[in-house]
């Protein structure tokens, strides 16, 4: 099975969004809300980016750091969140800039 999959072009084994969510999400849990919305939040827009093709281009790792930064942001106009210090997390986790991870992160709401 794994060599007709590989024959057939699929990656099998990489990482999901889940899979970076998940781990953002347990890695920044001291900086990162605890509230249970939070992670809906932060599901609700990996799953509505799961949609948008140009955003299943990227790798899963920026578009996960995207997702939170995003989520972080919308959750900060009701929450106080120091969002810059996640930020800088998510860059060193991500292996991507802040730049990149907030464009993709407006794109996943579009």
């Amino acid at each position: 099975e794994l060599e007709i999959l590989i024959a057939l072009g699929f990656h099998v084994g990489v990482p999901t969004i889940k899979d970076f969510l998940d781990s953002f999400l347990v890695e920044f849990h001291s900086v990162l809300p605890q509230d249970q919305n939070f992670w809906r939040l932060s599901t609700f827009l990996g799953k509505i980016a799961c949609f948008n093709y140009s955003l299943m281009q990227l790798p899963a790792s920026l578009l996960a750091a995207s997702i939170v930064s995003q989520a972080l942001d919308l959750y900060q106009t009701i929450n106080r969140v120091d969002m810059r210090s996640v930020l800088t997390s998510l860059e060193s986790l991500s292996s991507h800039n802040s730049e990149k991870i907030e464009m993709y992160g407006q794109t996943v709401l579009l």
